[in-house]
């Protein structure tokens, strides 16, 4: 599927008709004459469905580059300090965020314009007498998949989040913000309908099967709905959503650590073709470094590089370290930093797409779902699971396996191997320590163990009102039905 295609651009303008404008300033309902044109094939259906994933990758938010989930949870979490001068930058390095942090804002209003042109193809598809059935049903289990799946990254930044599932400008505008079990139990049932209505097979532009799997198909969401169940401490079915996913033969654990990420990757469930020509992820533009970060210019180079902390947390021999993690040495220092995508700008000969779910993940989530089941070591244990991952990590056979026998200990190793595998993406690390209570101080967030010993070296403070960024001052202004998560003033 060629999502650069400026037919999918035009068409993404026309299915909602608010090009530049946020979310909750879109104007009113359609006109018929819009809908008939955009529904009146299934190539053109197809395209509006498609502009969701372009606009993803085309922009330098929500989903990538400098304002991208990726680099703005590893500068809130442990992960990632930068050099940057820039203010929004800075606020969230050292947890010092305004709600009218720039680089919020931008993720904010793009989720909710996609979350919208979501909603307008749900409600209009099923109208059109032009397309088939296997195209209408396709389509919209593509389109509530998307909106579930910007609905959790939402929540995992701002907690209580409103939920938009229409196209009603004047429901839109008067949105509440909803508890977290309200927003898991509609994300899990917009991802139950996708996992009826998706194909089995990932399909191309022209709806053909395809090698490339860069639309959504029945499997990313089987993926997605795991780690919804995770968050919501649902282990049986956690465990069982990603049970099928590693028992389906399609999905395969790179051997090589170098190949995860290219375009061709088994062990990809769905990642998104990147937007420019010749291809690169904009993550990789945004955390390869290759010129000394104290003294670049923010654009293209870098300067956002890894934690000391998160360095000093791998093991010598994980393999991890060696092939996902990059080194600079300048007079000024040496600089370590995220090197998972080779291709930038300046490099540009490997093809590579934005991971957004992998097999590895799910190992991961069937792991703890099994420890927090009991499930320990022996067979179908977190240990088999966590051992599938270090044996890839490791060539010594001693540390191929786990030694972990208790549920803390299981959970100490669990969070070793998600912090060292998914390190940078999709603001994993982040949404982890928000989420998990401490393993050998229960009832303590993970959060306020970990971060007041990293904001030494990252500048800043800590507090605990911080594990949830600051709701967008801007559209509070406009919709008085929004409320301030607690310790950010407007």
């Amino acid at each position: 599927m060629k999502i650069r295609n400026i037919n999918i651009i035009a068409i993404g303008c026309l299915i909602v008709g608010i090009s530049c404008k946020k979310f909750i300033e879109v104007d009113g309902p359609q006109t018929s004459i819009t809908q008939s044109e955009v529904y009146s094939s299934n190539e053109k259906a197809t395209a509006a469905v498609s502009y969701i994933y372009y606009d993803m990758v085309a922009t330098d938010a929500f989903a990538q580059g400098y304002r991208g989930i990726s680099m703005v949870g590893g500068l809130a979490a442990d992960e990632l300090k930068t050099y940057s001068s820039q203010v929004d930058y800075t606020q969230i390095n050292t947890n010092a965020i305004l709600p009218d942090n720039i680089s919020l804002y931008e993720m904010w209003s793009n989720a909710y314009t996609n979350i919208y042109r979501a909603n307008s193809v749900i409600e209009n598809i099923a109208k059109s007498p032009a397309l088939s059935d296997a195209v209408k049903n396709q389509l919209i289990g593509e389109s509530k998949f998307m909106r579930a799946f910007l609905h959790f990254y939402l929540s995992g930044l701002f907690g209580k989040i409103p939920l938009a599932m229409t196209t009603d400008y004047n429901i839109n505008t008067r949105l509440e913000r909803k508890p977290l079990t309200e927003v898991y139990s509609t994300i899990v049932a917009d991802l139950k309908d996708a996992q009826s209505l998706l194909s089995d097979q990932y399909l191309s532009g022209t709806n053909t099967v395809t090698t490339l799997r860069i639309r959504p198909n029945k499997a990313a969401a089987t993926a997605m709905l795991a780690k919804v169940y995770l968050y919501m401490q649902d282990w049986t079915n956690a465990e069982a959503q990603a049970s099928v996913l590693i028992g389906n033969s399609t999905y395969v654990l790179e051997p090589d650590l170098l190949n995860v990420f290219k375009a061709s990757s088994r062990e990809a469930i769905w990642h998104l073709q990147p937007a420019v020509t010749p291809m690169y992820t904009q993550d990789g533009a945004a955390l390869l470094v290759t010129a000394n970060p104290a003294s670049a210019s923010f654009g293209f180079t870098n300067n956002s590089v890894l934690t000391q902390s998160l360095y000093n947390a791998f093991e010598l021999t994980d393999k991890r370290r060696a092939n996902w993690i990059g080194t600079l040495t300048v007079p000024a220092g040496t600089f370590r930093f995220a090197s998972k995508y080779k291709s930038n700008p300046g490099n540009t000969a490997t093809p590579e797409f934005l991971m957004a779910f992998r097999l590895a993940e799910q190992y991961l989530i069937r792991a703890e779902a099994r420890a927090m089941q009991g499930k320990l070591t022996g067979a179908n244990s977190a240990a088999q699971d966590v051992n599938t991952i270090r044996n890839r990590a490791f060539d010594t056979p001693a540390l191929k396996v786990t030694n972990a026998t208790t549920l803390t200990e299981m959970m100490v190793a669990i969070e070793y191997e998600r912090k060292t595998e998914l390190f940078t993406e999709w603001g994993n690390r982040m949404m982890d320590i928000r989420r998990w209570k401490g393993f050998a101080n229960p009832g303590v967030n993970r959060a306020d163990e970990v971060m007041p010993t990293v904001m030494s070296e990252k500048g800043g403070t800590w507090s605990a009102y911080k594990t949830l960024f600051p709701i967008p001052v801007a559209d509070i202004r406009k919709n008085s039905n929004l409320d301030q998560n607690p310790g950010y003033g407007l």
